[in-house]
């Protein structure tokens, strides 16, 4: 386990005079709420609360588990990453505010195309070694004169900066892993018919013996690995020695593979029982590394495409296609400029309004257990499920001298590696 120093969240806001890209106070009858906004994202993304951000100084919450007893095998196993409470109130702010695809694409098998719908829900941030984003929020090279990049570099799906309610959570992470990681892909499986199958995420630009970290948030799902069968096989057969291994991954529970987990073993979610509408389905969150272009267009065309938008309704309790219909009148003032809210966003600063009282309530039992005078944050989050008293998509009204603002590129370097051509790269 990593020793976790106590950090503070409070930084100043930073305010560009044209910004493209930033964490943006929206204000309303003394009510402020905080969004991360850039003109890739089709709306703005809501941030994580000060209390939640608070909270991250408990990861991990256990120490992680070497697994390292088959070849070539090399994980380490958090059970949980995140303590239960806080994973529960992450999985809501997340399912709720980031913005979702369901993304197709056509494969070549044998002389036939094929269309292929990928079974789940699909979300990426991030940007590769060999470029940064700008304070205007646009892409350019990493290394002087830092030029701008274009359709001709990364196709025509502009990369997107991480938002903060994501980039909090990566900062975390690369804290207790000692890795860099400069891209999130967010998976949202509905239910237990939406899945993934086996594969590795192997491809030449995350280079040799990438570092991933998976995270779990939601409901429970098995997560298989097996290792890849030997060549020259038919039918394929394992190596002696190897077993499938399945880890019943719950909410807030973290996978690290790491060395030659990637090149020589696969791993998938299989399908399982279970609606949407029981429980809520599952977010997974991958953290990694791209070193070069050819990693951000794979990530964007296969995560992103260029389909509808997709957002979760708490109403229906599903995924419905996201319309971009604005409340011209109204109208928030920032200083000197003004900001227009779209039905979503005052749908959540009316939440967040009428919500406050009640997490002021929760974020006290979180300081006594701080105090030593509670208790942990698994029992607490028992005995409060049970009385049916915790809402978990409640969110505090953050003070803007609270909030870092966060998404700083990681060095890169000259040497970057040369991707092949794209292949459909997939989030575990």
């Amino acid at each position: 386990m990593v020793a976790m120093p106590m950090r503070s969240q409070r930084h100043k806001m930073k305010y560009l005079s044209a910004p493209l890209f930033e964490h943006q106070t929206l204000t309303a009858s003394q009510t402020p709420h905080i969004f991360s906004i850039h003109f890739a994202y089709p709306f703005p993304i809501a941030d994580l609360s000060t209390l939640i951000l608070s909270s991250l100084k408990y990861i991990p919450a256990q120490p992680g588990r070497t697994i390292n007893n088959q070849p070539n095998l090399d994980l380490i196993y958090y059970e949980p990453f995140v303590p239960r409470l806080l994973a529960r109130q992450l999985f809501e702010h997340l399912r709720s505010t980031l913005p979702f695809y369901k993304v197709s694409y056509t494969i070549q098998r044998g002389p036939v195309p094929t269309n292929i719908v990928t079974p789940r829900f699909t979300t990426v941030f991030g940007l590769d070694t060999t470029s940064r984003f700008n304070e205007a929020g646009q892409t350019v090279s990493a290394y002087p004169p830092y030029q701008l990049r274009g359709e001709k570099e990364y196709t025509s799906i502009p990369p997107r900066p991480i938002p903060q309610s994501l980039d909090a959570l990566r900062k975390i992470t690369e804290e207790v892993t000692g890795c860099n990681y400069n891209f999130v892909l967010v998976n949202f499986y509905t239910s237990g018919v939406d899945s993934i199958a086996y594969h590795s995420d192997d491809e030449r630009f995350l280079g040799a013996n990438p570092t991933i970290a998976s995270l779990s948030l939601g409901a429970r799902r098995d997560f298989l690995l097996k290792h890849k069968p030997m060549p020259n096989t038919k039918p394929p057969q394992q190596p002696a020695g190897t077993e499938v291994l399945k880890l019943p991954l719950g909410s807030g529970d973290m996978v690290l593979m790491r060395g030659k987990t990637q090149a020589q073993w696969l791993h998938s979610v299989p399908k399982r029982g279970g609606s949407a509408k029981e429980d809520g389905g599952r977010v997974n969150i991958t953290f990694r590394k791209a070193m070069g272009k050819g990693g951000t267009a794979n990530y964007y065309q296969y995560n992103v495409g260029g389909g509808s938008v997709y957002r979760w309704s708490e109403g229906k309790r599903r995924m419905e296609i996201w319309e971009n219909k604005e409340r011209s009148e109204v109208r928030y003032h920032r200083g000197p400029r003004e900001e227009v809210l779209t039905r979503d966003e005052e749908e959540v600063r009316e939440r967040v309004r009428m919500e406050w009282k009640e997490e002021e309530r929760l974020g006290g039992m979180v300081e006594e257990m701080v105090n030593g005078k509670g208790e942990d944050l698994d029992v607490m989050s028992e005995q409060m499920e049970v009385a049916g008293d915790l809402d978990v998509g409640k969110r505090a009204v953050p003070s803007a001298d609270e909030l870092a603002v966060l998404g700083e590129d990681d060095a890169a370097t000259e040497n970057s590696i040369k991707s092949e051509e794209p292949n459909a790269s997939e989030a575990t």
